[in-house]
């Protein structure tokens, strides 16, 4: 598994795509996220990418437009344009036979769809424990500039993007590949001093860490019922409780320090390399590689017991 892609005229169709396919902004030149996750995403790369300056709502575009050099990541661009392309419906992840996938929740009106059209079929095939998928004219173009299709499959780099995208029809297993185990024992071997405190920080959650939780909680309730005039309508946290859910916060500060400072295949990134990084932060192969790591580094922490009473 690789995370280098083509450098030559990727960037080109990359721009265009994002140009083209994060909403534009209703006030002001550019283009305005709405706090959506691609599209928040979509900004950032254009951004990093050297065409837009980044906006308290979005991003504008500059008029001094350039590349940066270096440019960012490759895989950080690419997992980027899939994964905002996937939310304007431009590639459709199929199930292993081609189909439609649909979610449990709808499987029950399926014989509803059946005096529908047949879909297209899938015009990217299986490949590198990826499934096939379809892909509309334009973006099928992106795909293969960004270097993730050749022919008529997927290309070898784009396991690595897929890695993180993990379309739910494809139903991946990463974290029971071999890959990932050997990516799991390199990273916690290769856990920088500075890291591994941070995390030992970040699961240690002392009494004073519930009491102060409880205490902001109960702030909240009672302002407001000074600002309403009667309580919200659901009970106090216990301790026990509230310890879970300090737990469960300090998970998502772990997740960041994995979104900006770890990727396969090189684990760690150095301070030069996390400058060209994206932060993605809806990244399932980073999340899942902070919990393995976590658990690996501080047996028996209580943000990993709480992310497996979760589970």
């Amino acid at each position: 598994m690789t995370a280098d892609g083509s450098t030559n005229g990727w960037t080109g169709e990359a721009i265009s795509f994002l140009r083209q396919n994060i909403p534009l902004a209703l006030r002001d030149d550019g283009w305005e996220h709405a706090c959506s996750s691609g599209d928040q995403m979509g900004c950032a790369a254009l951004v990093a990418l050297g065409q837009a300056t980044e906006t308290d709502w979005g991003a504008v575009p500059r008029k001094d437009a350039r590349l940066p050099d270096p440019l960012p990541r490759w895989d950080d661009i690419a997992t980027t344009v899939v994964g905002l392309a996937w939310q304007r419906r431009a590639v459709d992840f199929r199930s292993a036979d081609g189909s439609v996938w649909v979610p449990p929740y709808r499987q029950a009106d399926g014989g509803l769809r059946h005096a529908e059209s047949p879909p297209p079929s899938p015009n990217i095939a299986a490949g590198h424990g990826l499934g096939p998928a379809r892909a509309v004219p334009g973006f099928l173009l992106v795909l293969k500039a960004l270097g993730l299709v050749d022919g008529a499959g997927w290309a070898a780099p784009a396991e690595a993007v897929l890695w993180r995208v993990q379309p739910r029809a494809w139903a991946l297993d990463v974290t029971g590949d071999a890959r990932f185990a050997e990516a799991v024992a390199r990273t916690v071997a290769t856990t920088p001093d500075a890291i591994r405190r941070e995390i030992g920080r970040q699961v240690t959650i002392s009494d004073d860490d519930v009491n102060a939780a409880l205490a902001k909680a109960e702030a909240w309730r009672r302002e407001f019922r000074e600002r309403t005039g009667h309580g919200p309508e659901f009970r106090a946290r216990t301790r026990a409780e509230m310890r879970l859910d300090v737990a469960l916060g300090r998970e998502d500060r772990l997740d960041w320090l994995f979104y900006r400072g770890w990727r396969l295949p090189e684990g760690w990134l150095t301070p030069a390399e996390k400058s060209r990084a994206l932060e993605i932060f809806h990244d399932p192969l980073a999340r899942a590689m902070r919990g393995a790591v976590v658990a690996r580094l501080f047996p028996g922490n209580p943000v990993s017991e709480a992310e497996a009473a979760r589970e």
